[in-house]
């Protein structure tokens, strides 16, 4: 009996290291170059951009979606990442003030 359940645990143990070498689902990586970031999402992402009217102007926002919704497997809704590029004279670190200004304007352009 000791030898059966000896074989069992090293077959088990042989099974468990085989596994943890197998490759994870891949994800799409983005490489947004031109923002500045790499971020991986479970499949290719759709990119929109569209433009904020906002207190200090036009900001263009770049939003990258993927719905995972459909997808059974997943118990995420979606993945989103956004982009906004806000002037060079109004953030800097001795402008906290405007720093409310800009997550409102953040969360309009959701």
């Amino acid at each position: 009996m000791k030898n059966k359940t000896t074989k069992l645990f090293f077959t088990s143990l042989m099974l468990l290291s085989i596994m943890s070498f197998a490759k994870p689902e891949t994800w799409f990586l983005l490489e947004a170059e031109q923002y500045g970031f790499k971020i991986e999402f479970p499949k290719e992402p759709t990119e929109n951009s569209q433009v904020v009217n906002s207190e200090i102007g036009e900001l263009e926002t770049n939003i990258f979606t993927y719905d995972a919704s459909k997808d059974d497997k997943d118990d995420n809704l979606t993945y989103s990442v956004s982009y906004t590029e806000y002037p060079d004279s109004l953030i800097n670190s001795e402008k906290t003030e405007n720093l409310s200004v800009f997550s409102e304007i953040q969360l309009m352009a959701l």
